[in-house]
């Protein structure tokens, strides 16, 4: 091959060289770029975790209350009992205070009543705070594959441009620049 052809040629290259290494830069930059997001997405997901972790605890706390309130309710309730038992005793004069130990008794149960729903709702919360923290514990599971994927291409692009530059390297000696 006559010297102009083959410098045509190694021109030629070098000019294709230098277009496919702007390009793998800008796919660098683009999967560095994609990396840096994934890893804030992971980060995003674990202050997720934490705050349903936080809930978790938090309705524990409530249920842990809820728990005494009905415990405080039912010994309310006995203590109502046993005075209205006392008022009745005292027949006639114990009357007034039957209808005290009544109206204790009926805030007891009431009482009792309201706690046992608050469970119910903490305990529907617990179940909805455990669901969601599955659902986001998977959503961080793919968004760490999402973000190793794009770490491995990155450095697959990287190796590309090293290539690509050693390439241009012997392109341009082979010119004589």
């Amino acid at each position: 091959m006559p010297v102009t052809k083959r410098q045509t040629a190694l021109k030629s290259v070098s000019s294709a060289s230098d277009q496919m290494l702007a390009a793998i830069e800008e796919i660098s930059r683009t999967a560095q770029r994609a990396v840096e997001s994934a890893g804030s997405a992971v980060s995003s997901v674990a202050n997720a975790q934490g705050s349903m972790g936080d809930l978790m605890a938090e309705s524990a706390a409530i249920a842990v209350v809820t728990s005494d309130i009905q415990g405080i309710a039912r010994q309310t309730n006995l203590l109502a009992l046993n005075a209205a038992i006392e008022a009745a005793r005292a027949g006639g004069a114990g009357r007034g205070f039957a209808v005290v130990a009544s109206e204790v008794k009926d805030l007891a149960r009431d009482a009792g009543l309201a706690a046992e729903q608050i469970d119910q709702r903490v305990d529907t919360v617990q179940s909805a705070v455990n669901r969601a923290t599955e659902a986001v514990k998977a959503i961080a599971e793919e968004v760490q594959g999402m973000k190793d994927l794009q770490a491995t291409i990155a450095k697959a692009v990287e190796e590309q441009t090293r290539i690509t530059s050693e390439l241009q390297e012997v392109v341009r000696r082979a010119l004589g620049g």
